[in-house]
């Protein structure tokens, strides 16, 4: 989205050019089958500049699939060695709540759109 107008659409690791007219710009992007988009970045483009800008994931996002797998691994060690089935009881509602805060509060915070 720039300056509030649909432009196009990228692919993954897909790179597109655009006209854009001078002056201050506002750039946005969004994942078209979800909530999710990227923060919003304002720029300004003279004559005959180009720009370039980088549209990837939240880093922080890969954490929910490694707090998955730890939830897994650690609720079956502590029912295979110490018969403990209870970790479950404490992990999920905090894996839940990372999940909402990603689905509701953070949903901007997905995408990260940078200068090049």
């Amino acid at each position: 989205m720039l300056n509030g107008q649909y432009i196009g659409s990228l692919a993954s690791a897909e790179i597109q050019e655009y006209e854009v007219e001078l002056g201050k710009n506002n750039l946005n992007v969004k994942v078209d089958w979800s909530v999710y988009r990227s923060n919003e970045l304002d720029f300004q483009v003279a004559e005959n500049e180009t720009k370039t800008f980088n549209v990837c994931i939240n880093k922080n996002i890969n954490y929910l699939t490694f707090c998955n797998l730890f939830v897994l691994v650690t609720h079956y060690a502590l029912v295979s060695l110490y018969d403990f089935y209870y970790f479950l009881w404490v992990a999920i509602p905090v894996v839940v709540l990372m999940y909402v805060y990603y689905f509701t509060l953070g949903r901007d915070k997905y995408l990260v759109l940078s200068e090049a």
